[in-house]
This record gives structure tokens, C-alpha cells and sequence, in this order.
């Protein structure tokens, strides 16, 4: 694997947003292992990490270890511009990104609400654009890499959580249109997609129709990855500070058409609390990070890799007929 070098006077940094825990955090610690100055950008800090987001002035990293904290919502463009320029005025530079903060939801189409669909996509999609616009000129001046975090749910759709893999598909769309876009400015561009992964990401899910806390809270510093089903991603859920998103008479009567839901949904979050490590996603993170020419797009996990290539070699309908005998 080739990896980009800095001279050897000068500390490469890194954001990961969505790092108070999870696959987020693992991504953060496992880079500034790599001895990598690594901000991350969250609503609340994780234990550890020093928050600096009201300190002013250039400091040196010195010895540190830990991440650093800087509040931050990805669903906010002034706040992540000012989590930008905080991490300029504190280390001068930005080298690597890494867009991990999302949430997912889970039930019925029918049963989502307006509101609940459009804060899927804010975060998950939405949050993924403002941390890119504000980076991108920085990231041009050191050649540096964008790294997001998908989902297998990308790839093969799963039912009943169909908003969240919707939001991932956008995601693996916007990375391979900028890949072509700002390669040529010396930017790379991947996206990894975790199968089932160990983390907050499964209490953290909303149900549709009953808002955040149904399976816990979801959220815009949240971390990402985590849906459920044949081995979709995993990720850490995170606190979001959405409203509750009401919803109607009607949709609250469509559950009674769906008798499998609660099962299906069951299931998917049983498979996600037996999944990998986040660390084993974070290891395919930091490859793509540090790679001098990283692969557009990475799946983690051998059974989720199958699964991949089985949906590119067989008939789409026979795949989406196997998956809705699992979760359907």
C-alpha cells in the first residue's frame, strides 16, 4: 500500500466527525496512533479527549495521543465552519477527513414522517456535503483525502430500513462523481462500507413514526454506519438533537399492514450486536486515509464482500427476492 508523506517536520491532521464513539471513535484513536493530530468533530466529547473548542491561538500537538474535541453539528453549515477554522487555528493544516457522523431509522416506508425522512438525509447525506465544502479548499493546498462512511445497506437495500439505505446510496453516489471532480486537484476520494458492526449505532435508532428514543437517540454529531440486515453496516449511533417528528392518524394505523416489521427490524438489530468490531471497520478507514491511491469504494468483512459481488453477478431481482426472504 503506498502511502502520502508529509515532510518530516510537519504533523498531518485529520477530522472525523461523529467521534464520540463507535466506529468514529475508533477511527480517531487508531489515526492519532499513526501519530496523526486528530480533531473530532461531535456534539459531546469523548471520555479522554481534551475539548478545545473554545480555545484560541496555534498550539502544538506536543505529545498527545488522544483526539481533540470540538462541538460541532454537521446539520449546521456555521457550525462546521467554525469547527474548520478552529482546527486551522489551532494546527494550521488539515490533511484527511473522515465523514462518519449519521443515524439511521427503521419501519415502514409508509410509516415515516415528512419530518423524519428529510432528518435522515440531513445528517446522513446533508452533513457529508457542508463538512466537504468547508474542508475542500484546505484540503487542496495539502493533497490530502476524504474518506466516508457508507453502508453495505448501499448496495443491497434493506427493507424496512429503507430512508437509511437510501441516505448510504447517496452517499457512494457523491463519492464517485467528486472522486472524478477534484482528483485531478490532488484530493482522493473513497468511501468504505461496513457490514454489521458492534457499537451505540442499534439503541441509537429511530423508529418511524415514534421518533428518536425509540431504540435510543439519533444523531447530527452522531456516528455513522449501523443499519441492519444481510450483514448491513455498523456503526455508532449518537445523539441528535432533532425534534420529534409527529405523526398522523393514518400512518400510525399503517403499522397494522406490516406484521413482519417488528420481527424483521428485531433481527437486523441482533445481527448488528454480533457483528465485527468497530475497530475492524476503523482499520479499513485508516487504509483508505493514508492510501495514495485508495479503491473508490471498500466493503468490510468477507461475508458483506460476497454479498457485494453476488449483487453485481446475479439478477437483481433474485437478490432483492433472497433479501425479502430474510427481512421482507
Amino acid at each position: 500500500m503506498g502511502i502520502r508523506k508529509t515532510d518530516g517536520q510537519t504533523m498531518r491532521v485529520a477530522i472525523v466527525t461523529g467521534a464520540s464513539r463507535g466506529i468514529g471513535r475508533a477511527c480517531a484513536e487508531m489515526l492519532a496512533r499513526r501519530g496523526i493530530r486528530v480533531f473530532g468533530f461531535s456534539r459531546t466529547a469523548a471520555e479522554g479527549s481534551p475539548d478545545v473548542s473554545n480555545r484560541t491561538g496555534r498550539e502544538p500537538a506536543g505529545g498527545m495521543s488522544q483526539p481533540e474535541h470540538i462541538a460541532c453539528d454537521v446539520t449546521d453549515s456555521d457550525s462546521v465552519a467554525a469547527g474548520v477554522e478552529a482546527v486551522l487555528a489551532r494546527a494550521g493544516r488539515v490533511d484527511i477527513v473522515v465523514c462518519n457522523a449519521g443515524f439511521g431509522i427503521a419501519g415502514p416506508v409508509e410509516t415515516a414522517a415528512e419530518a423524519e425522512v428529510q432528518r435522515q438525509f440531513d445528517v446522513n447525506y446533508g452533513g457529508v456535503v457542508r463538512v466537504i465544502t468547508a474542508v475542500l479548499p484546505h484540503l487542496r493546498v495539502t493533497q490530502g483525502s476524504i474518506v466516508c462512511v457508507s453502508s453495505v445497506a448501499a448496495l443491497l437495500p434493506v427493507p424496512y430500513q429503507a430512508h437509511y439505505s437510501a441516505s448510504k446510496a447517496a452517499l457512494c453516489a457523491l463519492v464517485l462523481a467528486l472522486r472524478n471532480e477534484v482528483s485531478a486537484q490532488g484530493v482522493r476520494v473513497s468511501c468504505v462500507l461496513p457490514g454489521d458492526t458492534r457499537t451505540g449505532f442499534t439503541d441509537a435508532r429511530w423508529r418511524t413514526g415514534r421518533g428518536a428514543g425509540a431504540s435510543g437517540s439519533a444523531g447530527a454529531g452522531a456516528e455513522s454506519g449501523g443499519g441492519g440486515g444481510v450483514g448491513v453496516d455498523g456503526g455508532g449511533g449518537g445523539g441528535a438533537h432533532g425534534e420529534r417528528a409527529g405523526v398522523g392518524e393514518a400512518a400510525n394505523n399503517a403499522d397494522a399492514h406490516y406484521p413482519r416489521a417488528e420481527a424483521a427490524i428485531a433481527k437486523m438489530e441482533q445481527d448488528e450486536r454480533r457483528g465485527m468490531s468497530a475497530d475492524v471497520v476503523a482499520r479499513a478507514v485508516v487504509r483508505a486515509a493514508l492510501a495514495r491511491h485508495p479503491r473508490p469504494m471498500r466493503v468490510v468483512g468477507a461475508p458483506y464482500r460476497l454479498f457485494a459481488v453476488l449483487a453485481r453477478v446475479l439478477p437483481t431481482g433474485v437478490v432483492n427476492r433472497l433479501e425479502g426472504m430474510l427481512y421482507g
